[in-house]
């Protein structure tokens, strides 16, 4: 695997996608979109094999992982699609999409998918994949040629009729030569045919394409384009690269931590400071409108729960109930997002799908009750950011539990309310290594595969315990235990929590009872 830097915008406050799911919707378009790049055509028939034993057999529908297949296929974005037409486009774009569960398949990774294209001439391609979490996603064979595609850079696929090796090798360097924005170029060997994978920061020029082309032993070119914001630049280096020089940076820098992630994403991005600023800024506009959609009346998704955040905020301010303070306003605004999600509106991934709702959830009632100004509050979501890029090789995988998605996300949270009250970068960290220790050990445990009981809960409790959290880091109370080392924990906890759903909401007689009605009652179209 090839070493790239953490992005704040591709990888932790990202995608923005619609939702449920960012692994499920987000990760499998991206999966689709970027096989038909490869395969370098319209696909007219799909076959798209998943395992029995893996993760999309409980959410794969709930979760509109097939809807999201499909828009990929088509060569769309999801963001600017809506979900809802995915079978009647394909079919109207004469694309035949099967989807199949099969013991043929591992169940590792836990979202892996085989997908079989063929266009009208009988042209075949199998290609591999998995969804990796929080909208990641990697393509691993091509023709059971072994390749490693992220989307993170420019890609160009270059295929060989069988050669050697050191041909092979002495080709790779004529195609290095000409192209000079190289990060990183492989052979690879595979059964039907070899291929030269490069990946470069920058487009390719149509007279290196040519050139490309012409030479000795190549068959054919394949272009997939970037599906990140940000391009990886080999010559970029992060001006810090854990979590223990981030405090270093901090504390020798004399600055914030919101300006540390501006800076962070500075020296990976090539961006300026405005331009990350502004960034930020969107991000945060969007996922306060998915906000305030989600609290008006009248909208409505599928599923086994009802659209309650517009209530929720009302009676929480209104009835008689146990004073809440902020938590009044966060509460049904991290739930606002949640059930916006379930209607397919575009959310932004805070690292997850699943999760969106407790980061702006939060930053929105400390902006209802602390009085503090926009700007404090983009800067609240840099420092959110900046905290989970440390948490990123927990993937926020729903696969080693929801304390990767939940717990990440609150942890993220507690951060940026921290940072309200005490721009000390130690405060800060603190508070998310005690949202940790919370959370851990959650498992992931979605019923009929739904992003709603109990994620739409654990969502306004996220809220509660960054408030929880953050209040007692900055009254002096102490992890004890360092954020990175509770993020090593995540992990070791995760191998012994894999596929627990059977043993929480999932597995009850209840939860079963409502996952076979909602089976029932849904109109699945695996054939078109």
């Amino acid at each position: 695997m090839m070493d790239t830097s953490i992005s704040i915008f591709n990888d932790v406050l990202a995608p923005v996608t619609p939702g449920p799911s960012s692994s499920n919707t987000a990760g499998t378009c991206r999966i689709a979109k970027v096989a038909r790049q490869i395969f370098g055509a319209k696909p007219q028939r799909a076959l798209i094999e998943m395992s029995t034993m893996g993760g999309f057999p409980t959410n794969f529908y709930g979760m509109k992982s097939d809807l999201a297949f499909i828009v990929g296929l088509m060569g769309k974005n999801a963001t600017e699609y809506p979900l809802e037409r995915a079978y009647e486009d394909a079919n109207r774009e004469g694309i035949e999409v099967e989807y199949k569960f099969t013991d043929e398949l591992p169940g590792t990774p836990f979202e892996l998918a085989r997908l079989t294209l063929a266009d009208e001439n009988g042209r075949q391609m199998v290609i591999m994949a998995a969804s990796t979490g929080g909208g990641s996603f990697v393509i691993s064979e091509i023709d059971g040629c072994p390749v490693e595609i992220r989307g993170k850079h420019h890609e160009l696929l270059v295929f060989l009729e069988r050669s050697s090796s050191p041909e092979m090798e002495d080709l790779k360097d004529e195609i290095v030569a000409i192209i000079p924005t190289v990060n990183q170029a492989v052979c690879c060997e595979g059964r039907k045919y070899n291929l030269i994978n490069i990946k470069s920061w920058q487009s390719f020029r149509p007279e290196q394409l040519t050139r490309i082309r012409g030479m000795k032993f190549v068959q054919a070119t394949a272009y997939v384009k970037p599906e990140y914001m940000i391009i990886y630049n080999i010559n970029r280096k992060p001006v810090f690269s854990n979590y223990r020089e981030m405090l270093d940076y901090v504390n020798k820098q004399k600055i914030s931590l919101w300006q540390a992630a501006i800076d962070y994403e500075i020296s990976i991005s090539g961006w300026t400071e405005d331009e990350v600023w502004a960034y930020a800024e969107k991000l945060l506009d969007i996922s306060l409108f998915s906000m305030e959609k989600g609290m008006e009346e009248g909208f409505t998704f599928q599923g086994i729960t009802k659209p309650m955040a517009h209530r929720l905020a009302g009676d929480l301010l209104t009835k008689p109930l146990l004073p809440m303070g902020m938590l009044s306003y966060g509460v049904p605004a991290a739930l606002a997002v949640m059930e916006y999600g379930n209607a397919h509106g575009n959310i932004v991934c805070m690292p997850t799908g699943g999760s969106a709702g407790i980061i702006p959830g939060a930053i929105h009632a400390a902006g209802k009750t602390m009085g503090v100004s926009k700007s404090e509050k983009v800067k609240a979501l840099l420092v959110a950011g900046l905290i989970g890029t440390f948490m990123f090789e927990t993937n926020y995988s729903g696969e080693i539990g929801c304390q990767a998605e939940i717990g990440c996300a609150t942890a993220m949270a507690a951060a940026a309310l921290t940072h309200f009250m005490s721009p000390d970068a130690e405060t800060c960290c603190n508070s998310a290594s005690l949202a940790i220790q919370s959370l851990l050990g959650l498992i992931c445990d979605p019923v009929a595969g739904l992003v709603q009981v109990p994620c739409l809960i654990r969502n306004m409790t996220g809220v509660a315990i960054a408030l929880v959290v953050a209040n007692a880091s900055v009254c002096g109370f102490q992890a004890r235990i360092p954020l990175d080392e509770m993020v090593d924990a995540i992990l070791k906890v995760g191998e012994k929590i894999r596929m627990a759903e059977s043993c929480g909401a999932y597995g009850t007689p209840t939860g079963c009872r409502l996952a076979g009605e909602y089976q029932k009652m849904s109109i699945r179209k695996t054939d078109l």
